[in-house]
């Protein structure tokens, strides 16, 4: 009598092999596509403050304190006009300079994914230049988020990314609602809506100085999130005064994705030295 014939050639092959191997390679692709995104985002926190010159998501903390409004303050868009053209009259007299400046990206545990050492230079009338020094940690986030973030750098500077983004009054409402003193600057502290739902354009708030009309800090969060997978972005871009010039400071952007958690994404820039023409 033949011996019943084993089933166990016609059951399935474990799956567990395989399904390890497709979760590394979702996992591995949705990675690539969230530091696309946290770049493009980052990029978005650099192009919104393009007016004819050259963003810590909560905004406790940022002043000094917030002060009445005084009884003979310039409007909101009076002082949206001085700025445009104090800004453009600053650039005209921009010179060239180099500066150090440290791109890092930190996951939300704290650990730094990559970090870049880079000579920035500037020569009128808009052409920046990037040399890496050194960089170290993941080549994914070198490759995919701080070398789009220079070329997209280099990009604005030169104006070939347009005003769809520049802070003005063809893309944005203001409203002035205080005024503060920033690391012992006085400033207009103004409100800032869109005036289209425009994933470069921006809400929030923006410090401009009293004095030299000089946007000196803005922060907000993206009007558009860019995925679904994105449930908030939010960033603060400060400036500083060199000279006669207010020049770039800080860049922080804080991504908080619905699986991954929160990523910051910073540069910090040093001391600037301007060359002799």
């Amino acid at each position: 009598m033949p011996l019943p014939r084993s089933t166990s050639a016609h059951r399935p092959p474990p799956r567990r092999a395989a399904d390890n191997r497709l979760g590394r390679f979702v996992a591995s692709r949705a990675l690539r596509k969230h530091l696309f995104r946290l770049s493009l985002l980052f990029l978005l926190s650099l192009l919104v403050y393009r007016a004819p010159s050259e963003q810590a998501a909560s905004l406790n903390g940022l002043s000094d304190g917030l002060q009445e409004l005084a009884p003979h303050r310039p409007t909101a868009d009076q002082i949206i006009t001085q700025l445009l053209k104090s800004n453009k009259e600053r650039q005209s007299q921009l010179s060239s300079y180099v500066v150090p400046t440290t791109y890092r990206v930190v996951n939300s545990t704290g650990k730094v994914r990559a970090e870049a050492e880079v000579r920035l230079r500037y020569s009128p009338p808009g052409i920046k230049e990037f040399q890496v020094i050194s960089e170290t940690g993941s080549s994914l986030v070198r490759d995919r988020v701080f070398k789009p973030l220079m070329e997209v750098e280099a990009e604005s500077a030169s104006g070939r990314n347009g005003d769809r983004g520049a802070i003005s009054p063809a893309n944005y409402s203001f409203s002035l609602v205080g005024e503060e003193r920033i690391d012992g600057s006085h400033c207009y502290l103004l409100q800032v809506e869109p005036k289209r739902v425009d994933k470069y354009l921006f809400q929030g708030k923006i410090w401009i100085d009293s004095k030299d009309y000089a946007v000196v800090r803005i922060a907000g969060q993206l009007a558009k999130s860019p995925s679904f997978w994105i449930s908030r972005v939010d960033f603060v871009r400060s400036y500083r005064r060199v000279g006669t010039h207010w020049l770039p400071s800080r860049n922080e952007s804080i991504t908080r994705v619905r699986i991954s958690g929160r990523n910051v994404l910073t540069i910090d820039y040093g001391a600037y030295q301007f060359l002799s023409s």
